[in-house]
């Protein structure tokens, strides 16, 4: 059950950060470029679902090919994804797939500035960057200092080119090239934000693009122009009940149980305190020989067939639970003892494992107060739009039309200070709350 666990860890990455291949690929050529590309954009949506807005997808489709169209490579099966992720990132894969997270989408503030994200994954595309990049057969140690400084300059050279290369495309699609120097700057204030609210800690990422102020100097200096389509209004419309922090479908804890929107919930023990976070509970009863308790939601096919395969490796025992196909078994890993359960559900697959004193009978005690959830409910929290009656400050508009959106995150989200002036008619992302038990 070790290998279980271990699937588990991977299922919980919260940015779609996949884990670069061991196997090293076979020679270039555009063939095996897209039947890797197929292979890393599979695992990417393994661990995150794509985003359920079907004219957003196509929108953001729609910009992403007028990018392709004027790329090196336009014969290549182009996708733009928007991948239902909270946090601000976007991906390139070799053989034409670029990946946006909804939350990239949520700082951005025109279209511009979205074609100029894409761009610059086109360009690593295009250049084939991504394939390199995927291709490495093993992280760098971060102790082999000569080694890190190597990976760092190969790494910034390719930004460098991207950055250079996605102005071209940009220009050559009429759209303003200043606004992949207006989407880096977006981005950086979702990063702070984000930041600064996460309640995580831990070593901050290897991050391997240049700074910002220098890829913004060389951002002006490649501009060969002063102008061209920006498309705020278009896009911040578009942006209309976009889901900001956990989705809907997003498993959560409330009044005592662990819920599962639309599918099941279930107690949790009392006197068990813990968090959850991007689909991953952790709850301990703070004993010295504690007994601990870990649930996972998987909602990708992919990983519900893999931890389906590896749960089946084992001695388990089925049965049916509240509508849904149930798998109980015993498991070993690094010397402890626990019982773990998976539940099938029609879109998620729940995980349970507990760990420590009597395992098999918390989690039967658990187990017997599964129900069944029918409703979906509305995002907690969504981007609404509004627009200005009057010239005035922006902190006013915040007080007087978007009372529930906190002023900072106000500030990240429209790339405005509380003391500039917006004029009569300018479009202004709020926060939305949804009130409920939820």
């Amino acid at each position: 059950m070790t290998r279980i666990a271990t699937l588990a860890a991977v299922v919980t990455a919260c940015h779609a950060n996949v884990e670069r291949p061991a196997a090293r690929v076979a020679a270039s050529g555009d063939e095996v470029e897209l039947q890797f590309g197929r292979l890393i954009e599979s695992l990417a949506h393994g661990l995150t679902a794509s985003y359920e807005d079907a004219k957003l997808a196509q929108y953001v489709e729609a910009v992403g090919q007028r990018i392709a169209a004027r790329s090196e490579r336009p014969e290549l099966p182009w996708r733009f994804i928007v991948l239902d992720a909270p946090a601000p990132y976007a991906h390139a894969v070799p053989g034409g797939g670029v990946l946006v997270s909804r939350g990239a989408l949520a700082y951005l503030n025109s279209q511009a500035e979205l074609a100029a994200v894409l761009a610059h994954e086109v360009a690593h595309v295009a250049r084939r960057h991504s394939e390199m990049d995927w291709r490495r057969e093993l992280p760098v140690a971060r102790e082999d200092q000569e080694a890190v400084e190597q990976q760092t300059s190969r790494e910034d050279d390719r930004e460098r080119q991207a950055d250079a290369v996605a102005v071209r495309y940009l220009e050559a699609a009429g759209y303003h090239p200043w606004a992949l120097g207006w989407a880096l700057q977006d981005l950086e204030r979702g990063h702070a934000h984000d930041a600064g609210t996460s309640a995580g800690t831990g070593e901050a990422e290897h991050d391997p693009h240049p700074p910002l102020l220098a890829r913004l100097a060389r951002i002006d200096a490649a501009s060969t122009r002063d102008g061209g389509e920006v498309g705020r209004s278009r896009y911040l419309a578009r942006l209309n009940g976009l889901e900001l922090g956990a989705g809907r479908h997003d498993a959560r804890v409330s009044r005592g149980r662990f819920v599962v929107p639309g599918e099941l919930s279930f107690e949790l023990p009392r006197g068990f305190r813990g968090e959850l976070e991007c689909g991953v509970a952790s709850f301990s009863d703070g004993r010295a020989s504690p007994t601990e308790l870990t649930i996972v939601q998987v909602r990708t096919p992919i990983f519900r067939e893999l931890v389906t395969s590896e749960f089946k490796a084992q001695p388990f025992t089925a049965s049916e639970l509240a509508g849904h196909r149930l798998m109980t078994a015993a498991l070993q890993p690094h010397g402890s003892t626990g019982h773990a359960a998976l539940i099938d559900a029609h879109s998620s697959l729940v995980m349970l494992a507990v760990q420590g004193q009597s395992p098999a009978e918390r989690l039967s005690a658990i187990l017997a107060t599964v129900r069944r959830e029918a409703e979906i409910p509305p995002a907690a929290r969504t981007i609404r739009i509004e627009a200005a009656r009057e010239s005035q400050r922006f902190e006013r508009f915040l007080a007087e039309r978007c009372p529930s959106t906190a002023p900072a995150e106000a500030f990240a989200l429209n790339g405005v200070g509380p003391n500039a002036r917006i004029l009569s008619g300018t479009l202004v992302k709020c926060v939305a709350l949804r009130s409920g038990p939820y």
